[in-house]
């Protein structure tokens, strides 16, 4: 027997129905609030990525002429974004400017995104913060992970959405 009837009434009662087992009813009801709650998962997922996409092009805000950090993000599926960078330090510097580059995968949540590495120093931290058309970046350890003085760590102003 097939029917179009809710399987519970707005007060949380299951209707009773003498052709289907207590059991039958319980089986129906759980997949059903099984399938409800993966739904509702998925869509609030689809809706954070929808509405929190920060890709785009960020460029270190600085009053060093000494130093000059670029980034480029782009959203991915899942949750994730890809984070390819390049800072430098000494740009007047007869030898030629320090150079230090990141590029990496990682999931984003609320806006956070966090990067571990170790660079033979220790474990390096990079964590980055989406807040609109802003980006902060903090650094724990980055010694000997990038060029000499070259550091990720500071405000970033997205210039270009991808």
């Amino acid at each position: 027997k097939w029917s179009c009837a809710p399987l519970i009434d707005p007060h949380g009662v299951i209707p009773e129905d003498p052709e289907v087992p207590v059991i039958g009813r319980s089986v129906v009801l759980a997949i059903g609030l099984i399938a409800l709650s993966s739904l509702t998962e998925v869509g609030s997922s689809l809706a954070e990525v929808r509405s929190h996409d920060v890709s785009g092009h960020y460029e270190l805000m600085t009053s060093d002429k000494e130093a000059t950090a670029d980034l480029d993000v782009k959203q991915l599926p899942g949750g994730r974004v890809k984070v390819q960078g390049v800072a430098d330090w000494g740009i007047s510097n007869k030898y030629g400017p320090s150079i230090g580059e990141l590029d990496f995968v990682a999931p984003i949540r609320n806006g956070h995104v966090r990067f571990e590495d170790d660079c033979g120093n220790g474990v390096h931290r990079v964590d980055l913060y989406f807040r609109g058309t802003r980006l902060s970046i903090k650094e724990s350890n980055p010694l000997g992970c990038y060029g000499m003085n070259v550091f990720f760590e500071g405000e970033y102003r997205r210039t270009r959405s991808r």
